[in-house]
């Protein structure tokens, strides 16, 4: 009889090893994909966020712009388009910057312009041979009374004539409001009293246009750019009113920030165009504007900035030509 030889099965160290050898390499795998879909997850997100928080801050311009115009108020001419912070610095030279300069620094509105982070980036993006200076830029508007908080311009349209039923018509100097919110303009009490101490009737802070009836508020409007305490710019929107008091922390100013991340707002007057040398400005296939730009327009452009977790910056531009609707159709000369 042959004899029976009996094997005990199990698993040779040989074997262990390269199942451990395939399971770390999974693992790895795994891992690392894992990883470079939270980063994907991660750049996605601060892509989109910048995109919404630069929509949501040109609707606000473009909200203001669209209730202003090339005008004077008070005296003084509006818009005021400043750099680096200080009225009167223009862009370049041949610029008009020097209107009522003086003016407007002692009402408050110089201040510390924010440093433009990506700065590197725009340059290879925009192209060396440009002469336009990347540098900070400010707004100062004008923009109509609106004492009443109802999202309508305040006008004076009840008035008396000054010779007889067919005289010269002309306005009381009193707007009509709707304090009460009850859908009636009137010049009662209770239409012209407003519960918030900063709206109300208040005819020392208007001037009224005596063609259009358009009552125009004296307070300043001002878009700037600061520098954040989290490293990011906040693109600020503040309403200078001497009626705020001086114990107010941002007195003389009501501030109010319309977004974080913008590394660089650059706005110019559609008259200034013509310093553009390149051609590639012009053309649309190379993000250029592609259109003739009425005179009594500003062009704003936004550079959103956001840095992820991995140190990469992602940047997005939001641009937009805006032509100011009310007032005159060309810029004043100095």
């Amino acid at each position: 009889m042959g004899k029976i030889i009996h094997r005990e099965s199990g698993t040779s160290l040989l074997e262990i090893l390269i199942v451990a050898g395939i399971l770390g390499t999974l693992s790895t795998w795994v891992v690392g994909a894992t990883q470079d879909m939270s980063d994907m997850t991660e750049a996605n997100a601060l892509d989109v966020q910048l995109v919404r928080d630069a929509r949501k801050a040109m609707a606000r311009i473009r909200g203001d712009l669209g209730m202003t115009g090339i005008r004077i108020v008070d005296g003084l001419h509006y818009p005021h388009l400043y750099y680096n912070g200080v009225p009167g610095t223009a862009r370049m030279a041949g610029s008009r910057q020097a209107l009522d300069a003086s003016e407007f620094i002692s009402r408050g509105h110089s201040h510390v312009p924010a440093p433009i982070q990506g700065m590197i980036a725009y340059v290879d993006r925009l192209g060396l041979d440009r002469s336009d200076p990347l540098i900070q830029s400010s707004l100062i508007l004008a923009l109509p009374a609106d004492q009443d908080a109802n999202g309508r311009p305040d006008h004076d349209v009840l008035g008396y004539s000054i010779s007889g039923a067919y005289g010269e018509w002309v306005g009381d100097g009193i707007p009509e409001l709707d304090c009460n919110g009850d859908g009636v303009l009137s010049q009662e009490i209770s239409d012209l009293v407003h519960s918030d101490l900063y709206l109300g009737l208040d005819g020392a802070r208007l001037e009224v246009d005596e063609e259009t009836r358009i009552a125009w508020s004296l307070n300043d409007i001002a878009w700037i750019v600061e520098p954040g305490l989290n490293g990011r710019n906040n693109l600020i929107r503040r309403i200078r009113d001497p009626r705020v008091p001086v114990g107010d922390p941002n007195y003389p100013f009501r501030r109010e920030v319309i977004a974080e991340g913008v590394d660089w707002l650059d706005i110019k007057y559609a008259e200034d165009l013509q310093y553009w040398e390149r051609q590639e400005d012009f053309d649309p296939a190379d993000g250029g504007l592609g259109v003739v730009v009425a005179a009594n327009a500003l062009v704003v452009t936004m550079w959103m900035r956001g840095v992820d977790s991995q140190g990469r910056a992602h940047h997005y531009r939001a641009e937009s030509i805006l032509r100011l609707p009310f007032g005159d159709a060309r810029f004043p000369e100095e």
